[in-house]
């Protein structure tokens, strides 16, 4: 009798298996124990949002950092209309007072106009009744009119408060 190869006795049945398990491979789909998740992303945002427009397509790559779409708040948006109101009201009260300031400025120089032209008047009658009074001193024949001193009068006096008061 012939001798067997050791080889043949180990050989066949390796290959023998492994025939029969690539067999059963092919008959049966793989089973995957798990979770499977696909490449698409759903975006939310914590706020409600209207979606203004959308900047990619479906199917597309996209990269890290690019924008997807853009999307309006309407809440922000009625807050920066509520802040211009309050705004273009802050401004009209603000235009109401620098009016009212405007108005309030032009009173007073009104008043001091007339102060001053009051005053204008008293001194013009008050320069009219000095001159007067010295005329009537230079007529004089039995008073010395030159010991007199012209600054010192009641009326010099009047005017200069008068004056200094313009």
């Amino acid at each position: 009798m012939k001798k067997i190869n050791i080889l043949y006795i180990v050989a066949i049945p390796l290959i023998y298996g492994w025939v029969v398990m690539c067999s059963k491979m092919g008959n049966t789909s793989p089973f995957f124990y798990g979770f499977a998740e696909n490449k698409e992303t759903e975006l939310s945002h914590d706020k409600p949002v209207s979606i203004e427009k959308i900047l990619v397509t479906p199917g597309q790559k996209v990269t890290k950092g690019q924008l997807l779409m853009e999307v309006q708040q309407d809440a922000i948006d009625f807050k920066i209309e509520s802040v211009d109101h309050d705004l273009e009201r802050i401004e009209i009260v603000a235009q109401q007072q620098k009016q009212s300031l405007h108005d309030r400025i032009a009173q007073l120089k009104s008043k001091r106009s007339t102060k001053v032209s009051t005053i204008e008047a008293e001194i013009k009658n008050l320069e009219v009744s000095i001159q007067y009074h010295q005329d009537l001193l230079k007529d004089l024949k039995s008073i010395d009119t030159q010991n007199i001193n012209s600054k010192d009068t009641p009326n010099q006096i009047k005017l200069k408060s008068l004056k200094d008061r313009k």
